[in-house]
């Protein structure tokens, strides 16, 4: 998905990025995605579940988007 998406950005943006600049974004994204199944894991333990985290947080990043930036799931 996000190879893809980075396809369409450079297409419809005329852009031609090197092989180095599409590895550093693909990274940035993997850290982000990272990061957030960090953020929504729920387990005490250090075991973390990515599918499960990754899941919330996409629920709550659309959530967000549709609801408004100032909405809170609490």
């Amino acid at each position: 998905m996000a190879t893809s998406g980075l396809e369409m950005t450079q297409n419809s943006l005329r852009y031609n990025w090197t092989w180095d600049k599409v590895d550093q974004k693909l990274q940035q994204i993997m850290e982000n995605i990272h990061k957030s199944c960090l953020e929504y894991s729920t387990d005490d333990n250090s075991y973390v579940n990515y599918v499960k985290s990754a899941n919330i947080a996409g629920f709550c990043l659309g959530y967000r988007c549709n609801v408004g930036p100032r909405s809170s799931l609490e």
